[in-house]
């Protein structure tokens, strides 16, 4: 017992040094340690969050695959005419990428993860067997300022899209949005096992214009070989907010929703859209916006947006264009959205600048 109390009598540090208020050094490594034991803590809690699911996952081992009509695991397409074919193997089940870190979860990704090449098979590009032309140029282009948010990086830029294949990939004037089945959003837990998403933005905002005669217009021909229950385009403005959307379901219904307005099945509630080229534009000053499709304009003409519309953009926001293939949370029907393979073309995709007091198709 004596030599525990001299061992106690000898550490202490004296009166002057226990009352002494602590260090700069001191403080800064408590801050160290704090926030070392917060980061391992949101570790955790992601892990448990975006913990990968391999129990339905057989294999992680994909094999050569030389099937013209399959992209994907189990991905046969199912509707005629085809419209891509494949040479190389499979994508390797997403639970692999994450259980080997080749994708990190809650971080944001540098490194990118490649993928199965798909090249438009000639019905497509010729336009074979389709109710109308699908867009393909050859000696077209693709319009070159956009960034594309994906999995696991909601910003890359062009010059890293080659390391992002298994997503998103260009052959000449077409946009391949690709989504395998039971992706989910993972540089972030914040929407849980949900939320996955090839999209393409335009690289610039805009603002209201003053006179609102200033406008941004997009263009595009898109065909949907393969749907997810998802968002395929948004006019997106500042604090996370869009103002027009069109969705799409797995049947391949086609729908144009405002913020606080309208909703419309855009060829009726039963007329699918796979493999059924069409044409989007829309037209946006920063205030309202207006989409066509095939020409019609889907707000009667009358641009969605301002005092009357029930929804006032932010103050000060900025507008730009998303387009691809976002899978939301939940469906049209309230039921949680888990991704399914889905495989969408855009043909042709540019930006104008227009000026006037109104914006419609360029044929208009």
């Amino acid at each position: 017992a004596a030599a525990v109390v001299t061992a106690v009598l000898i550490f202490p540090a004296s009166a002057a040094e226990e009352t002494a208020a602590p260090t700069e050094d001191s403080n800064a490594v408590e801050g160290l340690d704090i926030s070392a034991s917060r980061a391992r803590r949101q570790q955790e809690s992601c892990d448990d969050v975006l913990a990968p699911d391999l129990s339905q996952v057989t294999t992680c081992e994909v094999e050569e695959n030389m099937a013209k009509r399959k992209f994907g695991k189990n991905m046969v397409q199912d509707l005629q005419p085809i419209m891509y074919k494949v040479t190389e193997r499979d994508n390797e089940p997403f639970a692999c990428l994450l259980s080997s870190m080749v994708l990190p979860l809650c971080q944001t990704s540098y490194g990118g993860v490649t993928g199965q090449s798909i090249v438009p098979h000639r019905n497509y590009r010729k336009s074979v067997n389709m109710p109308s032309n699908t867009g393909y140029d050859r000696d077209g282009t693709i319009v070159q300022e956009i960034r594309i948010h994906t999995p696991g990086n909601t910003n890359v830029e062009r010059e890293d899209f080659a390391l992002w294949t298994r997503w998103y990939q260009e052959y000449q004037n077409v946009q391949i949005f690709r989504i395998n089945r039971d992706e989910y959003k993972v540089d972030s837990d914040s929407r849980g096992r949900s939320a996955a998403r090839i999209e393409a933005e335009s690289s610039g905002s805009w603002p209201a214009t003053e006179a609102g005669t200033a406008w941004k217009r997009y263009t595009g021909v898109f065909t949907i070989v393969k749907a997810n229950d998802s968002t395929i385009f948004q006019v997106f403005s500042s604090d996370i907010q869009w103002s027009v959307i069109l969705d799409v379901d797995r049947e391949g219904i086609l729908r144009y929703v405002e913020r606080r307005g309208n909703k419309a099945s855009v060829f009726g509630e039963e007329e699918s859209v796979l493999l059924r080229p069409f044409e989007v534009v829309v037209c946006d000053n920063g205030e309202v916006a207006e989409v066509f499709v095939d020409g019609v304009s889907l707000s009667d003409g009358i641009p969605y947006g301002g005092p009357d519309s029930g929804w006032l953009r932010p103050d000060g926001a900025r507008t730009h264009f998303r387009w691809g293939t976002y899978v939301t949370s939940k469906n049209r029907l309230g039921e949680t959205n888990e991704a399914v393979d889905s495989l969408m073309f855009v043909a042709g995709s540019k930006i104008e600048d227009l000026e006037g007091s109104t914006c419609g198709p360029e044929s208009s």
